[in-house]
């Protein structure tokens, strides 16, 4: 597999990652452990997508099995406050049943103007 790597952070990652958006069925874990078996390491997830118990459960078999993945998910938007974040990504690590998460991002849909609004009270703080 291809890696590229992340930005500039000197990490990386594989040019085909997992999606998990819309996941489910009973085949969605070994799905996901096919896939990182096949070179596809990296998992995205997010809270809002209801997909991280599957995920957590295909990374205790990995991890039974000896391989690591590179784990990414994202906040929603109505948790974009700090303590919320928090909050969120706690939640987080316990669906996934893992004590760290490689990628954690704040995104989701706004609309234009609350997105201006929350840059200019960002800059102006």
């Amino acid at each position: 597999m291809i890696e590229k790597e992340l930005g500039r952070t000197g990490e990386r990652v594989p040019a085909i990652g997992l999606g998990t958006w819309q996941l489910g069925g009973e085949q969605a874990v070994e799905a996901l452990v096919e896939g990182v078996k096949a070179g596809a390491w990296l998992i995205d997830t997010a809270e809002a997508y209801g997909t991280e118990g599957l995920v957590g459960q295909a990374l205790k078999k990995l991890k039974d099995q000896g391989l690591n993945v590179f784990l990414a998910t994202k906040v929603s938007p109505s948790h974009f406050h700090h303590d919320d974040v928090i909050r969120s990504c706690e939640a987080s690590l316990s669906r996934l049943g893992v004590k760290t998460i490689d990628l954690i991002s704040c995104t989701g849909r706004t609309t234009r103007s609350r997105s201006r609004r929350r840059w200019a009270r960002w800059r102006n703080s």
